[in-house]
């Protein structure tokens, strides 16, 4: 579902890891449009329940969006159901290099 912060971190640690039938997969990271790795979507924590060959649980924001997803982030709501629906891993963020240089 889509939600804000606030519920984020009610629901967060909703998955209990302590006994090991469900593990973190991949811990929380900042994923990207798959267009350019230097345009940030949101964050992802990935799932994988005991004997899974393959994370099956995403939990995944849209940064800077709101409860309104769609209307605020279109890019990246779009980029995120593509994810889902083709079930593809969230490419990861790279960030860009400041081409200022420090004097």
């Amino acid at each position: 579902g889509i939600n804000s912060f606030r519920t984020q971190d009610k629901y967060f640690n909703y998955f209990d890891t302590s006994n090991g039938d469900i593990n973190i997969d991949e811990d929380w990271r900042p994923w990207t449009l798959g267009t350019s790795h230097h345009r940030m979507g949101g964050y992802v924590t990935s799932y994988r329940a005991r004997n899974a060959s393959q994370a099956q649980f995403h939990f995944v924001t849209i940064r800077g969006s709101g409860h309104m997803v769609p209307e605020n982030k279109p890019p990246m709501a779009l980029a995120m159901i593509a994810n889902f629906l083709g079930n593809n891993e969230f490419p990861i963020y790279e960030a860009p290099h400041s081409s200022r240089r420090r004097q």
